[in-house]
């Protein structure tokens, strides 16, 4: 398991700069591997440790270690509820997606997002999978964006009920980004807003995956 820490030059360490660390009880002398989440890795050991005043000095035992990022991969995912929205980034990393899109379609759950939530399960899952790359986590504000980011990146668009003529042969496709809609499915308007910019549909198949777990299964698929 990797620590995330915002640096890796930094030596002196409070538990505001690295929670995650003070959780884990470290003592004397043991080595810990640290990533920025920008791709970079680094161990160190510690040589210090203060209980009292929550404090940790660091031995960094190597030059820090750059891993190139080998897939691109965009996930434009509307908004399921809760529950399995904050399952969906809990999981999220092992997939190797780069980027998610958060976007409220027509037959979407409103509620609100808590961001900064979700921005921490993506760290801790990151530092479970040994993920040296955070996914960029974005929200489409409008329909005007999201049309606009369709247009610009053509997405496969996941559909259960894709028929004969819109199914493409699982042997020809490896897009690099996918749409997928809510629970209940696009509505006639987004099916046809899709066409407009001439998205292809895609099907997984004859099981029927929860929405929110469509676009992971698609890129294991693909992998």
């Amino acid at each position: 398991m990797y620590i995330y820490l915002p640096s890796l030059k930094i030596s002196s360490l409070r538990e505001k700069d690295c929670p995650h660390l003070f959780s884990l009880r470290p003592q004397l002398e043991q080595v810990f591997t640290f990533t920025d989440l920008n791709g970079n890795i680094r161990p160190a050991k510690i040589y210090k440790l203060d209980k009292k005043t929550k404090t940790v000095d660091l031995t960094w035992l190597g030059d820090i270690v750059t891993h190139e990022t080998s897939k691109n991969r965009m996930l434009i995912q509307a908004i399921p509820e809760k529950l399995y929205l904050e399952k969906l980034f809990e999981i999220l990393p092992h997939s190797q997606i780069s980027e998610i899109y958060l976007y409220h379609s027509h037959r979407s759950l409103k509620q609100n997002i808590n961001f900064e939530r979700l921005q921490k399960i993506l760290i801790r899952s990151c530092e479970q999978s040994e993920n040296v790359f955070l996914p960029k986590l974005k929200m489409i504000a409008n329909s005007e964006d999201l049309h606009r980011l369709l247009a610009a990146n053509t997405p496969l668009v996941l559909e259960a009920e894709a028929s004969k003529e819109t199914k493409l042969s699982q042997n020809k496709i490896q897009n690099q980004a996918v749409l997928v809609g809510p629970e209940g499915g696009f509505s006639d308007f987004e099916i046809a807003e899709f066409k407009e910019v001439n998205l292809q549909f895609y099907s997984l198949g004859d099981i029927v995956y929860p929405s929110w777990l469509a676009g992971l299964c698609y890129f294991q698929q693909t992998s």
